[in-house]
Formats: structure tokens, C-alpha cells, sequence
């Protein structure tokens, strides 16, 4: 119930947030699948093909989303790497199955919406706008409160603890992971949103919607409280 009222699903929805609101609705889904990256080693390829099939509808609907996720993958990478130099638990067997997985997740998408996929990584501008009217987003300060801003978001007084819960989730083992997931994409939000970008046939540049960013850490802080 607390999901269906937050400022990010109000506003998608008052403002006809197609995308979005995809995203919202598959993102109890999207949230676990995030969650798993890190153990796909144990994952079985059917499972492996659901979660590319999940990228794929996020990459079709919120191409900024997917590679918000994409560079999530990265940073998870980065640190498998870092722990299979390091001789430690990872093993060439499991850092080659994981990785494996990893691409399937990635490759995949981008082959199924072809050739639209191919036209947004020829004009890479394109991959940060969600499909539907080039509204304008909201400001930082709105962004930090997880409230996206646009027309028909709710007032800025409205506000969602998301990245209080998420800080404080971080000092909790059972929720440090959690609390880092929620962090990321909403400081990823908050940096693209205070950028302007034209699209959609619209000459001016306005502030970036980054409404489908803020589903993931709405999620995480709702599953950090409970």
C-alpha cells in the first residue's frame, strides 16, 4: 500500500509516465534480480534467461534504467576481479560462470529490441529518455527526497525518508546491501537530474526525468523498514 502512494508513483501516474510505470510495477521483480547478481554463479541458465528477459523489458521501456543496472554489474565485476586476484573465495570456475551470466544478462536485451537498440547506441543521448512527452523533471532537492517533480508530482513537503532509511540501513548487516543498492541509484537520480537534455522532437533542453531511477531505492528503503 505504502509502494502505491509514494511520490514517484504518484507523479508517474499523474504524468503518464509510461515507462515508469512498467517499472513500478515489475520492480518487486527487478529488486530481487539485483539482489541476485551477485550470486549467479548458483543461478541456473532458466533462471539466468528470466532475469534477461526482466532486462529486457526494462531496457525497452527505460533504456536510463538498464544502464544504471549495466553499471551496477560493472562495479560488481570490478570487485569480483579484485577478490579473485586475491585468491580468496572465488574460483576461476565460479568467476567464469558468473561473468558468463552476466553478459547473457546484458547482450541479450540489447538483441531482442534490435534494430531499436541499435539506433539508441548510435545517438547515446537517446538512452537517457524514457518513451512518452519530453516533460521536465524535477530538481535536486525533490530528487533527494525521491520525489522526481514534473507536472502532477506532489508537493516537495511530501516527503519520502528514502535516503534516511537507506544511510541508516547501511550500519545494519542484515541491510548493508540493501542500504549500498538504494544509494546508488538514487545518487545516480540525482546526478543525471540535474542535467538538461532535449528529446523527443523538442529543441529546449529541460531537466532530465529520472522517475524510473527512483523505483529501486523507493523499493529498497520500503523492504529496509519493514
Amino acid at each position: 500500500l505504502l509502494y502505491a502512494f509514494t511520490p514517484t508513483t504518484l507523479a508517474a501516474i499523474n504524468s503518464g509516465r509510461l515507462g515508469t510505470i512498467i517499472l513500478i510495477v515489475i520492480g518487486p521483480w527487478l529488486f530481487r534480480a539485483l539482489l541476485r547478481l551477485e550470486s549467479l554463479q548458483l543461478r541456473s541458465w532458466q533462471s539466468t534467461w528470466w532475469l534477461a528477459f526482466l532486462m529486457t523489458i526494462v531496457f525497452a521501456f527505460s533504456p536510463l534504467t538498464f544502464i544504471a543496472i549495466l553499471i551496477w554489474q560493472v562495479i560488481l565485476g570490478i570487485f569480483d576481479l579484485v577478490t579473485f586476484n586475491s585468491k580468496a573465495e572465488l574460483t576461476k570456475e565460479l568467476f567464469d560462470a558468473r561473468n558468463l551470466r552476466r553478459i547473457a544478462i546484458v547482450v541479450a536485451p540489447v538483441a531482442a529490441c534490435a534494430p531499436w537498440s541499435i539506433g539508441l547506441l548510435l545517438n547515446p543521448s537517446r538512452l537517457l529518455l524514457d518513451p512518452g512527452l519530453p516533460f521536465a523533471g524535477g530538481n535536486v532537492s525533490s530528487l533527494l527526497l525521491a520525489n522526481p517533480g514534473g507536472p502532477g508530482s506532489p508537493p516537495i513537503w511530501l516527503v519520502s525518508p528514502v535516503i534516511v532509511i537507506a544511510l541508516v540501513s547501511l550500519f545494519v548487516e542484515r541491510t548493508a546491501r540493501i542500504g549500498e543498492v538504494a544509494l546508488f541509484f538514487l545518487g545516480f537520480a540525482v546526478l543525471l537530474g540535474s542535467r538538461q537534455i532535449a528529446g523527443h522532437g523538442q529543441a529546449v533542453a529541460e531537466p532530465l526525468w529520472v522517475g524510473s531511477l527512483l523505483v529501486i531505492p523507493v523499493l529498497a528503503a520500503l523492504l529496509a523498514g519493514v
